[in-house]
């Protein structure tokens, strides 16, 4: 007992002595004239332990008796202090240290009163290497600095300059501005977009079939959609009567008119334009910043009628603890994407036969603006085949497409930290940091879509309008405490979440239209109504641990979570209590005197996804319509959440290893594995509609190597370098309920599916049936196909790589990025239809093959000895090789290589150190081309696009919409 009231002894008097000899000192820093001094730095000598004054000379800094304390000052004499009883004094635990410090100028002296020339000792005029200097000679006043000179040029003498002048040019630096100033951004952008790539269409054979026997002009008036007609080189144009389709009149194979031609359907697309502006302004505050944004974005696609414009203005305010942010968003477009509206577009010019003139005569513009180019006199539409194919003027002049949107988001939020020292008794500071931020949206959108009667998507006419609104509200709490029990640093947190949202829809789908009424929506002979009203109540509790530990150099940090997840659109037994989370990160600084950084982390996290309460993708609408249908496809059907499928679980491991060396080069390697189990998917229903699916497990390997690199020349000369290769293998493990296949999107001849065992979205279509793995051929000598769907190609590629570089030289920077993906396969739908229709390259370069020997094997195994013709008109369509096979004909034969090599972007840029003259004003002026060369054994669109423009779905290429090279200016201003 004893020894144990000694210890204590002991201890309280050590604890005593330590809190006699530290002390907390505070005060103003003023300079000779009383006036205070802001930003002055105190240190304590030998240590990196230090403050600075704030914009009233202010100062509170921590310390030891025997300290000393090194006061500094632009432009001040250094002092130094020494921190002693006698020259402090305690008060409660803190100390006033000479309450107001003084400290004086620094003078500055002119040493030219000094140093006085000594003319005697100068050399003599005529002595050799003596250069002497007259009025004459050029010479150079400037009110420059010496140091920011970069360059003195001497120019040749000129009238103006009869003895020559030096020409000075200042480095290129940006001039110090005070930080409370209203600092100006002005960023501007003009590209010129035009379609990079287009299939290959013939013009060597007219619109026709065989017709006994002999292959014969068809016209527009005979609903003819082929073009498997006679050469256009053997008709002429009979104009012994008005038609009403050619104002050169009907084809005739001895017509009394001209010889006939072959129309251009691809001067129907023009080149894009595309205007930005943003303009930026922001101003520094006491503890804070404003920030305000707008932005404007004008464009003008390739294709007639469709234009968009894009409105944002977005406002950011923090001072001390508080913080707000408001975004508005407004939208606009006249003939969005939506519906496959581009689809359907893209088509009906492709599809057009080389004998029939979409334009009837006019130039582009006039075609556009005049009925005569798409209507006849009797007021029925002007198409190549009417009710079957389409004339693109006519689509975009009637289409009534028109999409607005808006959008306003918000937040607001305080920090505040509360000081739990003295309630916990503690002799170490804990403070208690609360987070509280309030989050809302709301906003909405708005289309109107459409087809006229007697197109081909609807015959009849359609219209759809769809109003769609969302209120979104969330509040954040987030209380965090960092205890000094822990030697290097600890963190506890909880955070909680309580959202609220709310989505209606209003979808009216109209049918029925004669010419008159259509436009008018109520007029329809049938309307079918939709409408939902969904909530969603979400309550989010994560609890955290963050620790961090140093030793010799070595930092190591963990950090530990878990998320308790409650939702109103969930069952009880859904709801879950355990989605955790956690990540290790080692870093070590320097290895002995070397300027490097070696790291290493690993991670695991558990989230959950619930079906949406709105879904607002339409690609699985598609995967009960077959090709030859695929004009009338459109958004037509509404999905809402589902209480009746489990939530997504998805769990991720993340492994990384990095090496950096001084700035100079980073490399590293990023591995993850991804495990998805109850996938969730739209699946058609036996009633013909579609609902949500658990259909199985999904996971998802992959690594990243990357390498960035810098190399100096000297100032403002430098070489940027940035490599990217990565890999990934998404491969569906299983599907639930004995299920062998689903489909994601695509058609029901062809489309990407979950295969169990396979890479996910597999592209699945038509095949060849085979005997041995040798295509079967049937008796007429063609190959047979096989009843059952097969998996043809895998989508996603082996692996991409992505060389960036920026090359700085001065006031000129270049940069460029190639990219490269390998391997990947694409479904090309539109070479398949086009040849199915005759109208392209192919088919007219291979039409008259005869007596080919496709290889295989007959029923009886033997090898195929049965020669063919491809397309001889005496067999007709049955016996064409393109036709024979029925809409896209076979989607083996189209299944093809998706690796290309693209130059993504080339930018040059100048900055210029002032514009117009103004101080503190950059001018930075660049050019650039965006997609400049692709390079690909794919024959189809760029295999870049995606089906119906959705951004997940790649594999099908369907008249997609096409890729675009962008040339174009940028402006960046800014004070």
């Amino acid at each position: 007992m004893k020894k144990t009231i000694l210890i204590l002894i002991c201890v309280l008097c050590t604890s005593n002595l330590l809190a006699q000899n530290q002390r907390v000192i505070s005060g103003i820093i003023r300079d000779t004239n009383g006036n205070p001094i802001p930003g002055a730095i105190l240190v304590i000598k030998g240590t990196t332990n230090g403050v600075a004054t704030d914009h009233k000379g202010y100062y509170r800094l921590q310390v030891r008796i025997g300290d000393v304390v090194i006061i500094q000052a632009l432009g001040l004499v250094t002092r130094e202090v020494t921190i002693n009883e006698h020259n402090s004094k305690i008060s409660g635990g803190s100390v006033s240290l000479m309450q107001e410090i003084t400290i004086e100028k620094i003078k500055y002296y002119d040493y030219s009163k000094i140093f006085k020339p000594n003319n005697q000792s100068a050399p003599a005029k005529n002595k050799p290497g003596v250069g002497v200097l007259t009025d004459t000679a050029p010479s150079y006043k400037t009110g420059i600095i010496p140091a920011e000179i970069e360059k003195i040029k001497y120019q040749k003498p000129s009238v103006e300059h009869p003895n020559g002048h030096f020409d000075i040019q200042r480095v290129l630096r940006p001039i110090v501005r005070y930080s409370n100033e209203w600092r100006f951004n002005w960023k501007h952008s003009t590209t010129l977009n035009r379609i990079n790539r287009l299939p290959h269409l013939q013009n060597a054979y007219a619109q026709g079939r065989s017709v006994n026997g002999i292959a014969q002009w068809q016209g527009p008036e005979t609903g003819e959609i082929f073009s498997w007609g006679p050469a256009i080189a053997n008709l002429n144009y009979d104009n012994s009567t008005p038609y009403a389709y050619d104002q050169n009149g009907a084809l005739a194979t001895n017509g009394n008119g001209l010889a006939a031609q072959a129309y251009d359907p691809l001067k129907f697309f023009r080149t894009g334009l595309t205007i930005n502006n943003v303009l930026e302004s922001s101003k520094q505050l006491y503890q804070g910043q404003l920030y305000v944004q707008a932005k404007d974005q004008r464009n003008w696609l390739p294709w007639p009628g469709a234009k968009s414009r894009n409105n944002l203005v977005r406002l950011r305010w923090n001072q001390n603890k508080f913080r707000a942010n408001i975004q508005y968003y407004n939208q606009g477009a006249t003939l969005p994407n939506r519906g496959a509206n581009w689809q359907n577009l893209i088509g009906s010019v492709l599809s057009t036969a080389p004998t029939f003139d979409q334009s009837n005569g006019l130039k582009r513009r006039s075609a556009l603006k005049q009925r005569d180019s798409y209507v006849l006199n009797d007021g029925s539409l002007r198409t190549p085949a009417p009710g079957l194919l389409d004339n693109p003027y006519g689509l975009v002049n009637q289409m009534p497409d028109i999409e607005n949107q808006e959008r306003l988001v918000g937040s607001a939020g305080i920090t505040q930290q509360i000081d739990l020292q003295n309630l916990l008794y503690s002799q170490r500071d804990v403070l208690l940091t609360l987070d509280f931020d309030v989050n809302f949206e709301s906003g909405g959108s708005r289309y109107l879509l459409g087809l006229h009667p007697q197109s081909s998507g609807a015959n009849l006419g359609r219209m759809t309008q769809r109003d769609q609104k969302k209120r979104l509200l969330n509040l954040n709490l987030k209380s965090s405490i960092n205890p000094k029990y822990w030697n290097e640093y600890m963190k506890l947190s909880i955070q909680q979440s309580l959202s609220f949202e709310r989505q209606t829809v209003n979808r009216r789908n109209a049918f029925g239209f004669d010419t008159g009424s259509f436009g008018n929506i109520a007029l329809a002979s049938q309307i079918d109504d939709i409408e939902l009203r969904n909530f969603r109540r979400v309550y989010q509790l994560m609890p955290s641990l963050e620790l961090k530990y140093r030793l010799k150099g070595w930092n190591l940090a963990l950090d530990l979570a878990n998320q308790f997840y409650f939702s109103s659109t969930l069952a009880a037994a859904q709801n879950t209590r355990y989605l955790p989370a956690f990540q290790l990160r080692l870093r070590h600084y320097g290895f002995s005197g070397i300027p490097a950084w070696f790291s290493a982390n690993v991670g695991y996290t558990r989230t959950l996804r619930e079906t949406p309460l709105i879904y607002n993708q339409w690609h699985y609408n598609t995967t009960n319509v077959s090709l030859a249908n695929y004009q009338q496809y459109f958004e037509s059907a509404e999905l809402s959440f589902s209480t009746e499928v489990s939530p997504e679980i998805q769990g991720s491991w993340e492994f990384g290893i990095s090496f950096e060396y001084d700035d100079v080069v980073r490399i590293g390697i990023n591995y993850h594995d991804q495990l998805t189990k109850n996938h969730l998917l739209p699946q058609l229903n036996t009633t013909g509609s579609f609902d949500w699916r658990n259909v199985g497990e999904i996971r998802n390997r992959g690594f990243e190597i990357f390498l960035n690199a810098r190399v100096d020349f000297e100032s403002d000369y430098y070489w940027k370098s940035y490599i990217n290769w990565f890999r990934y293998r998404p491969i569906v493990t299983q599907l639930y309920n004995n299920t062998s296949q689903v489909p994601l999107t695509g058609y029901q001849e062809v489309g990407t599916h979950l295969v169990a065992g396979q890479p996910y979205g597999v592209i699945v279509g038509n095949k060849y049936a085979r005997v041995n793995n040798q295509i079967l051929i049937g008796a007429d000598g063609f190959p047979v196909t096989d009843p059952n769907l097969g998996v043809l190609g895998n989508p996603n590629p082996e692996w991409v790589l992505q060389w960036g570089n920026s090359l700085k030289l001065n006031r000129f920077q270049l940069d460029w990025v190639l990219a490269y993906r390998h391997g990947g396969q694409r479904w090309n739908g539109t070479q398949a239809m086009l040849d199915y229709l005759g109208v392209s390259q192919q088919t007219a370069d291979l039409r008259n093959t005869q007596g080919f020997v496709y290889q295989g094997v007959n029923a009886a195994g033997e090898p195929n000895q049965v020669a063919v013709d491809f397309a001889n008109a005496t067999n007709g369509l049955s016996g064409n090789r393109w036709v024979r096979y029925g809409v896209g004909g076979v989607a083996e034969d189209y299944i093809q290589s998706a690796s290309s090599l693209r130059f993504e972007e080339i930018k040059l840029s100048y900055q210029v150190g002032e514009f117009l003259g103004i101080a503190a004003s950059r001018l930075v002026a660049a050019i650039f081309v965006q997609n400049l060369l692709l390079t690909t054994p794919y024959q189809g669109l760029d295999p870049n696009t995606t089906f119906l423009s959705e951004p997940t779905h790649q594999g099908l290429d369907l008249f997609n919409t096409p890729a675009m090279t962008s040339w174009g200016i940028q402006f960046n201003i800014s004070y």
